[in-house]
This record gives C-alpha cells, structure tokens and sequence, in this order.
C-alpha cells in the first residue's frame, strides 16, 4: 500500500514540489532539501510508492509559478493498511489524532469476555458499542459504556492489563506481585492490547500532581471525545455517540500517586484529580482501551 496526495492546481502554474519529512515542520517554517517529487504535467495527485508501513509522514506542496514558491500547509499521513474492525476512514481529526467512528458491540469483545479475561468484577449488560480513535500511530477502542463494575486498580495489574507494556511497568511500591502488562486478547483475525488510558505523555507514566498532561491520550483524545468543554481542541461527535453513554464517572486510570491510583472521580473530566479510593478497593467502573497490535 502506499500513500496517495491530492491537491487542486492554482490557474498559472509551472510545476508542483512534494517535499516529505519524517518530523513536521517548526511554524512558520519552510522545507530543506530536495523534493522527493517534482510534477510537470498538471497533474493534482501525486502516489508515493516508497513510504514505509505504519510509518508518520510529514508532507508540504510548494506550487511555482515564474520562479517563486508557494508553500502550503504541511499535512500529515501514514501507510495504514490495516486499522481493525469498523469504519476504515477518518471521520474528524488527522492520522495523528483522529476518529473513525462507531464500532457496534457485535463486532468487538463482549463485556462478558473482558469481565472474564480480568478475572474479576461483574460485567455490564449494556453494551453501548464502541469508538475507534488514532492517536500517534495507535489504533485504539474505547467504550461507549463501562464495561465492567466492582473493580479494584489491583486488580487490573495482577491481570495484565494496566500499562500496556511488555514487562511489569513503572508501578513501585505497590506491594503486588510484579505481573508482566503485555495482556493480549483475540477476537476473531484481531489481537489487542488491553490497557487503561493514559494520563501521562512521560515514558515512565510519571503523574506529576492535579493537572492534566496536556499533551496526554486522556487530555488530548479521550477526554476531548468526552467533553467539547473540558478539552481542547475537542471533536464534534453529537451526529453518534449516545450523550447518555459517553460520560467519565468512575473511570480509573493507570497512574500512581503515592499508596493509590490517578482517578477521575467527577462526571466532567475538568481535570484529573486526586483519587477518591485506594487501589485495592473494588468499588469502581472498568472501561479499558483495546488497543489494535499491528
């Protein structure tokens, strides 16, 4: 597969330069080096054959004209082909950060499987589907509806499904068995990794006090898909997610402050605050993110 550009030619034109980066450009700034394309023939799409699989690229169009440049806003693209279950174009957002859409319940993993799968809690019988998001190259699921009550932040390590990595992760001091994070789980031609979302944007998933990371999974794409009022720049989903549905309360996340986990215990995510409950207490909602292995 390869990734296809297309553009509308300015009435006076010479020649079209498709310039690629593998890091965007600084604002206000314009490409270096030599164009990986150069199109004479009036043509308005350009397909590069050489890009990498699941691979970020950054591109910017200069149109010349009697020797001058004209530089338009670089764009964003990635060779995905692959993306999972549901829709396979991006309804809002980039592919960087984006939205497909809605995924029904039927095609993914049941509250019933997950439920099992934690060894724990009691499954919802609501299943209110999901949504597919891209965020940084990660194809991700999340929940309309929780998937799963009476449920402890220990529990969710000691099965694997906390950080999403291979190995035990970042959390010290805890007092649990180290349990290795990688938890995979199948459904149908499809693997994920089950996880929670993430506060922090840190390698180490350190969370530094009542803030939100700004630059974090949870600011930038779930709690922007959750409230257009709390997060910015937010999505505009009022045409299929279910109001009713898509709310935070009780969502428990992946972080560690102290003896107890980083948890939202308000309704409207206006920030990530500190927890309301220790983590061996199996009281709160599960709402995890499938995340596609590609």
């Amino acid at each position: 597969m390869s990734i296809t550009l297309k553009w509308t030619n300015p009435p006076v034109l010479d020649e079209v330069q498709v310039f690629r980066s593998d890091t965007p450009l600084a604002a206000g700034a314009i490409p270096t080096g030599s164009p990986i394309a150069t199109i004479t023939d009036k043509s308005q799409s350009y397909t590069d054959s050489t890009s990498v699989q699941n691979k970020y690229y950054y591109y910017t169009l200069a149109f010349k004209t009697a020797g001058e440049l004209v530089y338009a806003p670089q764009s964003v693209a990635i060779n995905m082909p692959y993306t999972g279950p549901g829709p396979q174009t991006i309804q809002t957002g980039t592919w960087e950060r984006g939205i497909f859409g809605f995924v029904a319940a039927s095609e993914m993993v049941t509250n019933q499987e997950l439920q099992a799968f934690l060894g724990g809690g009691t499954a919802f019988a609501t299943n209110g589907g999901w949504l597919k998001l891209i965020w940084k190259g990660k194809i991700m699921f999340y929940p309309l509806y929780r998937v799963a009550s009476l449920v402890s932040w220990n529990m969710i390590y000691l099965a694997g499904c906390m950080y999403g990595v291979a190995g035990n992760g970042p959390a010290t001091g805890h007092g649990l068995t180290p349990t290795d994070q990688g938890r995979v789980i199948s459904k149908g031609e499809h693997d994920f990794l089950l996880r929670l979302p993430r506060v922090s944007s840190t390698a180490d998933f350190s969370w530094g006090g009542n803030n939100r990371d700004l630059d974090s999974e949870w600011h930038n794409m779930i709690c922007a898909c959750f409230n257009q009022n709390s997060a910015s720049p937010a999505f505009d989903l009022a045409d299929y997610v279910p109001g009713t549905y898509f709310d935070a309360t009780s969502t428990i996340f992946m972080e560690i402050n102290g003896a107890n986990c980083a948890n939202l215990v308000s309704a409207v995510p206006t920030a990530v605050v500190a927890p309301s409950i220790a983590r061996t207490n199996a009281g709160s909602l599960w709402r995890p993110i499938l995340e596609l292995v590609l």
